[in-house]
């Protein structure tokens, strides 16, 4: 049995206008690993696409590429971090917020710590 999960691509091109286009076909022949969803954002000269497979937090809030609420970090990713409650209250705890209930909001909120060293 083969088991189905997100797809994700990504493309920097620093020469031309053409990522937009290239991350498209990219993201196409990944659609049946995302059957929730396709999302393609573009941040020149950096595009990044999703095909979503909803698991923990089904709702939209949740698609990705997720950006953080000051535009300053974007998150895509591929997989389950399995200790994400955890880390989530621990985030919490310090003061974070959160909008979704998806793992892929830890590590995008846990990016606006600022280091100590």
């Amino acid at each position: 049995m083969l088991a189905t999960v997100c797809g994700l691509a990504g493309v920097l091109d620093w020469s031309s206008s053409r990522g937009d286009e290239t991350v498209r076909s990219l993201i196409a022949e990944l659609t049946h690993r995302g059957p929730n969803g396709i999302h393609v954002a573009d941040y020149a000269p950096l595009q990044l696409a999703h095909a979503r497979l909803s698991i923990l937090d089904t709702s939209d809030s949740a698609d990705q590429p997720m950006v953080s609420g000051d535009g300053r970090y974007v998150a895509v990713h591929n997989g389950e971090i399995y200790n994400f409650l955890e880390l989530a209250d621990e985030l919490q705890t310090r003061g974070r917020t959160f909008r979704t209930r998806s793992d892929t909001e830890v590590p995008r909120v846990s990016a606006t710590l600022r280091s100590r060293c």
